[in-house]
C-alpha cells in the first residue's frame, strides 16, 4: 500500500505534470512527459524509462557511509529532472536549516523546514558565491513521509518548483515499482 498523486514541476519557466507514486517501504515512480524514474531503495536500484524507446537506463543509487541507499521516503523524489550524474561541488555547501512550523497544504496537515545554502566560489566552477533557499514541506498523513511542495529560490527568484496534488491511498501490484519485462534494461554507470 502507499500514496498516488499528480505531479506539477515549474522550472525556468517551463511546466510539467505526470503521475507520481510512493510505497510504505519507500519505492518510487514518477511518469512524466514519456520518462518513468523508478527508485528502489529495497534493491538500490534506480531505473530512467524511456516509454517511446522501450529502454530502462539501470544505475544503482547512492549510499551512506554505513552502506544503506540515499533515498527513503521524501528523499527518494529525484533531485533533478534528470538526475546529474556529475554535478557535485568541490567544496561543501554552507547551509543552515530553519523551522516553518506546521501549514496546510492542498488540504494535508504539513511541516515545512527551510534551508539556507551558500555555495561558495568555485564550488561548481562558479565565479561567485550562490545563495539558495529550498523550502520543503512534508506531510505523513498516510503513514509515509512525503513531498507534498517544494520550492528553489535564487535571491528572490522562484528556480524550480514540485508540488503534489490530490494525494489519495493507493494499492500497488507486486512489480508496479519495476520496469515492464518487454523493456530493454542498460546498465548505466553511477
Amino acid at each position: 500500500s502507499g500514496l498516488k498523486a499528480d505531479f506539477i514541476m515549474t522550472q525556468s519557466g517551463n511546466s510539467a505534470t505526470g503521475e507520481y507514486a510512493l510505497n510504505t517501504e519507500g519505492r518510487m515512480r514518477l511518469n512524466i512527459n514519456g520518462i518513468i524514474f523508478i527508485s528502489d531503495p529495497i534493491q538500490g536500484l534506480f531505473w530512467r524509462v524511456h516509454v517511446a524507446s522501450g529502454i530502462a537506463l539501470q544505475s544503482r543509487l547512492p549510499t551512506t557511509t554505513s552502506g544503506e541507499t540515499e533515498f527513503r521516503g521524501e528523499s527518494s523524489w529525484p533531485d533533478d529532472l534528470p538526475r546529474p550524474q556529475l554535478n557535485r561541488p568541490t567544496v561543501d555547501p554552507q547551509q543552515a536549516a530553519e523551522d516553518l512550523g506546521a501549514r496546510t497544504i492542498n488540504g494535508l496537515a504539513c511541516s515545512g523546514q527551510l534551508w539556507q545554502i551558500r555555495l561558495p566560489y568555485g564550488a561548481f566552477s562558479n565565479d561567485s558565491a550562490i545563495e539558495l533557499q529550498t523550502e520543503l514541506w512534508t506531510s505523513d498523513a498516510f503513514g509515509i513521509k512525503v513531498p507534498i511542495l517544494a520550492i528553489i529560490r535564487k535571491g528572490t527568484e522562484e528556480v524550480n518548483r514540485r508540488e503534489l496534488r490530490n494525494v489519495r491511498s493507493s494499492k500497488f501490484a507486486a512489480d508496479f515499482f519495476q520496469p515492464d519485462p518487454a523493456y530493454t534494461i542498460r546498465e548505466q554507470g553511477g
